[in-house]
């Protein structure tokens, strides 16, 4: 087994403020709902995972991946309004014992455009002619699921190249309407590495790639040992591509090569890397999304072996798109705070888990301990306008020693059909029965009930400077009686007041011309009646308040629609403004979400 794989066996398992930190806990995942393990010994079951709609009935699917000694293999789980079926729908073993299959797994997206995502499973480790080449298998979806077998194999025809170390989708890279895939061989070439991308048609995928690149050369490089799609990075249409080499010198180097008309450009647009020897830095990558909302998709780095205080306790970046592409300078970081946690590795996208609009990401430490070693964490960390929070929203972790859970990691897509992503976290060395035969987790989205209200939008200036905000205290509840305090605070002006709120979601609208206040709730809105009628507000310490949900009790269905629990409200606040010549004012909007 060489180096590499030693230290990067596993790289799957490789403006908003927030307000009222006293408020309630986040509970933005449930679970785990399901789980699934292989009911062998040493199987590894959940050493990689994945998503899609492979026999297009409108719920994600997951597959998940396995690698025990003899034949690998992969199993597909179908979703339902019930969540994913107990038993494997689909799956397929590997061809010749020991050869690497289900080392990796991936949504291939939909290849042929038939409206089935389809199945790619890499086999680094098979032998055909040459040792070691790998092998990559293509499995059409299909209304019954992945077909059993494949439509497409690629081999690499060298030796020790290991190609299928790595798959993924490559989104649609040249914009003609059909999903490509991309391939890592991080053994090409005496352990230069190559990355392969080929393009999809109404006929699948073709023998020969339509894209290469290969690593820049030297020793211990490894490029393509983790491969991804990026999204659209710089909103042109056509989707980007991101590959690593962990092991470049001096601690690892990241390359983002984006789509054209013509397919992938053959000269990187972006790099980034570690020049601290043994960081790792791209020992996983992740597309993650738009994490702020700005139509954007951002990217994720893990760095496994980073050290801030802890020694290679890893590191986490999120680094945001733009008409440019990728900004050079990361705007979120988290860290593993334990010596040797691995955190970064693996790091996925967690889809929309809370149903706010904004991407959420996922990290995972898979040598983290907390009462037992190496039992392994994933933390998630909810977008937002500003970007994820500094502390995550959501951990969970094995409970069990040398579990390594969250060695496989990935966003389970909609496997409910609530509108909520769902994620999957697997554990390849969990013991349930069998020694080492792995598990894997489904935890179930949902919506913040009483979570942390967010404040976004712009607050005009009254003529003496103050920017009112909105904050909220309590329970927002669609039940009757008290609990949730609506307040503006930071407020100035004559007489009058009030606070309304809608359904329809965000905005950011000038609220009148010349006006330097903002419209934050998108109309049809409801107002709250006027507070504070006979009086005036002290400079910039004024406040407006109101009891919610006693209001809401008494208009039920006030501006057209029902609440409902998990609904988001947008709230905000007007008042006048002290100056004659600024007749009115808007405070910031809060969104929060409904409780039961």
């Amino acid at each position: 087994m060489s180096r590499l794989r030693l230290t990067t066996y596993c790289e799957r398992c490789g403006v908003a403020l927030l307000l009222s930190s006293t408020l309630f806990a986040r509970q933005v995942l449930t679970g785990p709902v399901w789980t699934a393990e292989a009911d062998e010994m040493h199987a590894w079951f959940g050493i990689s995972e994945s998503s899609g709609d492979f026999n297009g009935d409108g719920y994600s699917d997951v597959v998940v991946g396995a690698m025990p000694p003899g034949l690998g293999l992969a199993r597909a789980y179908f979703g339902s309004a019930s969540g994913l079926a107990t038993s494997a729908a689909w799956s397929v073993d590997s061809e010749t014992s020991d050869d690497g299959f289900g080392h990796a797994v991936a949504n291939a997206g939909d290849v042929n455009g038939d409206g089935y995502d389809d199945v790619i499973v890499g086999a680094f480790l098979y032998s055909h002619g040459q040792h070691y080449e790998g092998r990559v298998y293509l499995y059409l979806g299909s209304p019954s699921g992945p077909s059993l077998a494949p439509s497409w194999t690629f081999e690499s025809n060298s030796s020790a190249v290991e190609v299928g170390w790595s798959v993924a989708s490559a989104g649609d890279v040249n914009g003609d309407g059909f999903d490509d895939v991309v391939i890592g061989a991080p053994m090409y070439g005496v352990s230069i590495g190559r990355a392969y991308v080929f393009h999809g048609s109404a006929s699948g995928l073709p023998a020969t790639p339509d894209w290469f690149f290969d690593g820049a050369g030297g020793v211990n490089l490894a490029f393509g040992s983790s491969v991804a799609s990026a999204g659209d990075v710089d909103g042109d249409g056509y989707g980007d591509l991101i590959v690593s080499d962990p092991a470049c010198v001096p601690g690892g180097m990241v390359y983002l090569f984006l789509g054209s008309s013509n397919g992938l450009n053959h000269v990187p647009a972006w790099t980034m890397g570690s020049n601290t020897p043994q960081d790792g830095f791209g020992a996983s990558i992740a597309g993650a999304g738009d994490v702020n909302g700005d139509g954007f998709s951002d990217v994720i780095i893990g760095s496994e072996g980073m050290s801030n205080g802890e020694l290679h306790e890893g590191f986490a970046f999120l680094y945001e798109g733009g008409t440019a592409g990728l900004g050079f300078a990361a705007i979120w970081q988290a860290e593993g705070d334990q010596i040797n946690a691995a955190f970064g590795v693996p790091v996925a996208s967690a889809g929309d888990i809370n149903g706010d609009g904004f991407a959420d990401i996922a990290v995972a430490s898979r040598a983290y301990d907390n009462g037992q070693a190496n039992e392994g964490r994933v933390f998630v960390y909810l977008g937002s306008p500003s970007g994820p929070a500094a502390s995550a929203d959501w951990t969970a972790e094995s409970d069990q020693v040398d579990a390594l859970f969250g060695c496989g990691l990935a966003a389970a897509g909609d496997v409910d059909g609530d509108g909520l992503g769902d994620l999957v976290v697997g554990a390849y060395l969990f013991d349930h029965g069998q020694l080492n035969e792995g598990r894997a987790f489904l935890y179930r989205g949902q919506v913040i009930c009483g979570a942390l209200p967010i404040s976004y939008c712009t607050a005009g200036t009254t003529s003496n400077g103050c920017a009112a905000t909105m904050v909220g205290t309590g329970n927002p509840s669609v039940s009757a009686g008290s609990g949730f305090t609506l307040t503006a605070i930071n407020v100035e002006g004559q007489k009058s007041g009030l606070i309304f709120y809608g359904l329809s979601g965000r905005a950011a609208s000038p609220w009148a011309a010349g006006s330097a206040s903002f419209l934050c709730v998108k109309p049809p809105v409801q107002r709250t009646g006027i507070q504070n009628s006979g009086g005036t507000f002290a400079t910039c310490t004024g406040t407006l308040s109101i009891d919610w949900n006693q209001y809401v009790a008494a208009h039920p269905g006030a501006v057209g629609s029902p609440l409902s629990a998990g609904q988001l409200v947008d709230a905000q606040a007007w008042f006048r403004d002290p100056s004659a010549g600024k007749a009115s004012n808007l405070s910031r909007g809060l969104e929060f979400a409904v409780c039961p």
